[in-house]
Formats: C-alpha cells, sequence, structure tokens
C-alpha cells in the first residue's frame, strides 16, 4: 500500500507495475493500440517510459508530474475534458 496524492495506491506483492499493467493491456489490446497514459505523481515516470518506448501519448497533470510527460494540463478537471472530447470525436458526437 503506497500513500499518494489524494488516493491511497494498492499494488500486488508480485512485483506488479504501473508500467507492467500498461504493457500487458496493450499486448492483450492488438495491433494498432495506442497507449495514453496520464499521471500526477512522480511514481507514474515508469509508466511514462513504458507508454513513450509503445509509441503512446504521455499526459503530466499538475505541477507534481514527471516532467518526461509528452504534454501537460494543470489539473485533473481538464484531463476529464480532454477525455470526453476525444470519445465525442471518435463517436461522431463533437458539437461544433
Amino acid at each position: 500500500v503506497i500513500d499518494a496524492l489524494m488516493a491511497i495506491e494498492i499494488t500486488p506483492a508480485e512485483g506488479w507495475t504501473k508500467s507492467n499493467a500498461l504493457q500487458s493491456i496493450c499486448a492483450r489490446s492488438g495491433p494498432g493500440s495506442l497507449p495514453l497514459y496520464a499521471g500526477d505523481h512522480l511514481n507514474d515516470a515508469e509508466a511514462f517510459e513504458a507508454a513513450s518506448a509503445l509509441g503512446g501519448i504521455t499526459i503530466g497533470i499538475g505541477a507534481d508530474a514527471p516532467a518526461a510527460a509528452s504534454y501537460r494540463l494543470p489539473d485533473q478537471e481538464a484531463l476529464g475534458t480532454l477525455v470526453l472530447g476525444i470519445v465525442e470525436a471518435l463517436s461522431g458526437k463533437r458539437k461544433a
């Protein structure tokens, strides 16, 4: 159990990390999948590296995000707005 900013992270004792999980999900998603990883704390750095190695997009949220992020957003609300915009664009429901 790890105390994080506004969260408590519980990880398995078998050595799983955020980057292991990301790699596993991408491997099971099939060809053409594109990882998008957003993180708000330094403990997301390893997953940022994994996402980048897979050709993915990394988004740092807030001031404590790893410097390795490809893009930055000021807060979680901005991330929510971005994700909603992506979903709307992909579903063809984007408002003009």
